[in-house]
């Protein structure tokens, strides 16, 4: 005699004790204390504590904490986050804009400004490096205007490019990106400890290298701007910088060999490739049977979603009495025709793809999450969605086309009236995406309570 299916909620408890596992094993702060308690000597020099990114909070916090402990206070501490981050005492934090720069990413540039006026000759900067740092201290060089900068951000956002080919370009005209902030700190030792949202945790992508070297070219980038559509199109103030470069005229970016990088070191702390680890760890601690694939994810998120909820499909069609895991990590990109209408994420748009593919086999027992490890799925409150069978018919009843949605890529107010969206709330890291899918035909090992 078979084994029932799990439910629905059974399924859903299980993906978000999954998820909450991996944001445990992945903190940023905790990844920090680590490493500063195994790998770095107590400083000698002042130290000065620069925090962007996504995760700037929850590393200042523990860079602050690990030296207090040691004896020492931070020469000058510094944060810049989202929205809505607490202040912190001794701390100076500011808001900046994410995922297009605005006026708080432009201020949020000028106290960086101040910061590298206070270091002397000699001292030691910390920089706490993670997503999002891009946008969120985003101020032009020279020549630029930040109006035409932001325009920029916009455009890019929708071509559908992976985060190496924009930050290409994007870091060309950022005021502290392609090594600039190395530049404007050749006068001291700086060691940077990176939370990484990229493929291969190249750090000269990672918040659009600030203190790493650019291996790219104006030419790269002119290949890229050509590729995508957006040369004919690019405001006239990058336009300039472009032909300035190659004119001359304009310095190139810092390139390998570089002085300004001899007292530089970079260090990545935790990264996506952690989070599958995490995830993979949690259901072999079950005696379930985990697929991990050791690929990274990409492409359109459409297609992905399809492709992983027929995975889902296919391991139910096995029709065993057992629990199985999969597990995938990356970042998919979606592809706007025009801009959007209404809101939507890659995870969110990766979800209601896989959802279709459960509903039309039926396939009970069986769902999949996809979140961001940040807590947020592009400009929306939620992380991503978690669907099942049902979910393709919640949605149609609630009186919303889930196939246009999808189409239109306005995934989010589908999975909300379908109530599959999923939001944790910021979470203080951020190492890209993680796809958890399950197959469950039987009660083998359930238990919400095991940790």
């Amino acid at each position: 005699m078979s084994v029932p299916a799990w439910s629905d909620k059974d399924v859903r408890a299980t993906l978000e004790d999954v998820y909450r596992h991996v944001i445990d094993h992945v903190d940023a702060g905790r990844a920090l204390r680590r490493t500063l308690s195994e790998t770095v000597d107590l400083p000698r020099q002042p130290v000065h504590l620069l925090a962007v990114g996504k995760a700037a909070p929850a590393m200042a916090d523990a860079a602050s904490e690990w030296l207090r402990q040691s004896g020492l206070e931070p020469a000058q501490a510094l944060v810049i986050g989202p929205l809505g981050v607490p202040s912190s005492p001794g701390i100076s934090v500011v808001a900046g804009d994410h995922p297009v720069p605005a006026a708080g990413s432009l201020e949020a540039a000028g106290y960086v400004t101040r910061f590298v006026d206070r270091v002397a000759h000699g001292d030691t900067v910390w920089l706490l490096l993670s997503g999002g740092a891009s946008s969120m201290m985003a101020s032009p060089v020279a020549g630029v205007s930040f109006t035409d900068l932001v325009v920029l951000f916009d455009r890019l956002h929708a071509t559908g490019l992976d985060i190496h080919a924009m930050n290409t370009v994007r870091k060309r005209f950022l005021m502290w990106g392609a090594g600039r902030l190395a530049q404007a700190l050749a006068h001291a030792t700086c060691q940077a400890f990176v939370v990484s949202d990229v493929p291969g945790d190249s750090v000269a992508s990672i918040g659009s290298g600030p203190v790493s070297p650019d291996e790219t070219t104006v030419t790269d980038v002119r290949e890229i701007l050509d590729r995508t559509g957006l040369l004919d199109r690019l405001p006239d103030s990058l336009q300039a910088n472009i032909a300035g470069i190659e004119a001359g005229e304009v310095l190139e970016t810092a390139k390998p060999g570089d002085s300004v990088f001899h007292r530089v070191t970079v260090a990545v702390i935790a990264s996506n490739r952690d989070a599958v680890t995490a995830a993979e760890a949690w259901g072999r601690a079950r005696d379930w049977t985990v697929k991990v694939d050791g690929q990274f994810l990409t492409g359109e998120a459409s297609e992905v979603g399809q492709v992983l909820g027929a995975a889902l499909v296919g391991a139910a069609a096995e029709r065993r009495d057992t629990v199985s895991l999969f597990v995938w990590g990356g970042e998919t990109v979606v592809t706007f025709e025009s801009p959007p209408t209404a809101a939507g994420g890659r995870c969110q748009e990766l979800a209601l793809a896989a959802a279709r593919e459960l509903s039309a086999a039926n396939v009970m027992g069986a769902g999949l999450l996809a979140a961001g490890t940040d807590g947020r799925d592009g400009p929306t409150d939620a992380a991503g969605a978690i669907v099942t069978a049902t979910t393709w018919a919640a949605i149609q009843a609630a009186a919303v086309d889930p196939g246009q949605a999808l189409s239109q890529h306005a995934s989010y107010h589908a999975l909300a009236s379908g109530e599959a969206l999923f939001a944790p709330g910021l979470t203080g890291t951020n190492v890209m995406d993680i796809v958890v899918g399950i197959v469950a035909q039987g009660d083998q090992g359930w238990n919400p309570a095991v940790g």
